[in-house]
């Protein structure tokens, strides 16, 4: 967030972390060996008001095709009954920088 980092995911996980009220610059990148999922990045703006909770889901979709695929790759804010009702579904990750 405002290019700091805040956390790390793994499988099917959330983050929670606080937001002071404003504009925030949002970015999730796929940290992978493997060179085409490395460059995969997805943006969102958030406008942050006080004492609100707000969710946003990482999705990756894939397509098969012979010869070759794709990945895309997106942070897309959700409503709080998704978000509540994916958090209780799904572990908390806790992360530490490198």
């Amino acid at each position: 967030m405002d290019a700091k980092w805040v956390g790390a995911t793994q499988g099917n996980s959330f983050l929670v972390f606080p937001v002071m009220p404003g504009v925030h610059h949002l970015c999730a990148a796929w940290d992978s060996n493997d060179q085409k999922l490395s460059k995969l990045v997805a943006l969102n703006l958030l406008t942050a008001e006080p004492n609100k909770v707000y969710f946003f889901a990482l999705d990756t979709l894939s397509s098969s095709v012979q010869g070759g695929g794709s990945v895309q790759f997106s942070l897309t804010a959700i409503n709080e009954d998704e978000g509540r009702m994916l958090i209780a579904a799904y572990p908390e990750s806790h992360a530490t920088t490198k």
